[in-house]
């Protein structure tokens, strides 16, 4: 994703709406009308411009993944990336501080950038992203290795997300023996437009297949339904080993507060899960931001990379809700899943 100038890359990406929080830190930092107007006139200083990268909504991979095609980007140009998930909140953003700060980011990851944010803004110089993902940008990240220089220079675990990772590692055995599996379900079989999850079957005939042909001895499963723990428990025995993690019987965990910095564990549980997925043996997962930032992060170092690729949702409103469980129920013939869909091949 290469622009032959900034001002290429404004006449496509550039944030262009005023909404009521952007106008009030350009009120508050006593910044002029949205860049739209210097951008485009030459008078943007070109000595040192930041590069705001935020997102609205989104999970947390599909919020990483995100801010790493922004890194990208911001490299290309010639910027200086900053993350901003304090004056524009995510779904992980505490009421609260979290390790001191306000800025989801800095819950889970170094300071990409070492000028507090308040001067960014009140520079002057500076570029807001628009909040999604960017335009020309891989959706799944594995098919872009470029992501993982870019992951490894400026995505840097901090204090509190290595103890966690430490702490899990004293709880799961994760080496040449282990098997991973990542099992999504419950809200995504019904998102419109995202890939559709796999059936407990075909993830169940998958792990009977490499179980077979592999020499595992354990199974590291990482899921959001406490119905799916249960499940593959009940199939797998002791060979299946969880984190201790936050999981609700066919509810979503986003929607309630049950602990101190929910929002903040969820990010952080999902971030070790993932980690962990990456140094797995084999990996068996459906199409997902967790899988794909496994896959990027494990470098093509799976011995088994099992995907299972159900196709796509519909962007109906009327229809998405209703699609996974419909095609799950029908023949394959008829245009239902491949009940014993096996994706084999390497990493």
């Amino acid at each position: 994703m290469k622009f032959t100038d900034l001002r290429d890359y404004f006449a496509q990406s550039v944030y262009r709406s005023s909404t009521t929080r952007i106008a009030c830190l350009l009120e508050q930092y006593d910044i002029p009308e949205m860049q739209n107007s210097y951008l485009a006139s030459s008078k943007f200083p070109s000595s040192h411009i930041y590069y705001i990268i935020r997102r609205k909504g989104g999970g947390f991979f599909s919020i990483l993944s995100s801010v790493l095609c922004h890194l990208q980007i911001a490299e290309n140009l010639g910027l200086s990336p900053v993350v901003d998930f304090e004056n524009f909140p995510s779904t992980y953003s505490e009421n609260e501080q979290v390790n001191g700060s306000n800025n989801m980011w800095d819950y889970y990851f170094e300071p990409i950038q070492s000028v507090p944010l308040n001067k960014v803004y009140e520079s002057g110089n500076f570029v807001l992203t628009d909040g999604g993902h960017p335009a020309g940008a891989v959706m799944s990240v594995s098919h872009d290795k470029s992501l993982l220089d870019t992951f490894r220079k400026y995505v840097v675990p901090n204090s509190t997300t290595l103890a966690a990772l430490a702490s899990a590692n004293q709880q799961v055995q994760i080496d040449e023996f282990t098997l991973g599996i990542h099992f999504r379900g419950q809200e995504m079989r019904r998102a419109r437009g995202h890939p559709f999850p796999p059936t407990l079957q075909q993830v169940f005939s998958n792990t009977d297949l490499l179980l077979e042909r592999g020499s595992f001895k354990r199974i590291f499963l990482v899921t959001e339904g406490a119905e799916y723990e249960k499940a593959f428990t009940t199939r797998y025995g002791s060979l299946i080993q969880t984190l201790p993690h936050y999981r609700r019987f066919r509810k979503n965990s986003y929607s309630i507060y049950p602990r101190l910095n929910h929002r903040f564990l969820l990010g952080q549980e999902i971030l070790v899960d993932t980690l962990l997925l990456a140094e797995c043996n084999s990996l068996i997962s459906g199409s997902s931001n967790v899988s794909e930032m496994a896959i990027l992060l494990n470098a093509n170092r799976y011995e088994i990379n099992s995907q299972i690729r159900n196709g796509t949702n519909s962007q109906s409103i009327f229809l998405a809700p209703f699609l996974w469980q419909i095609k799950s129920g029908i023949p394959t013939r008829f245009g239902g899943f491949d009940k014993n869909f096996s994706a084999g091949g390497t990493g």
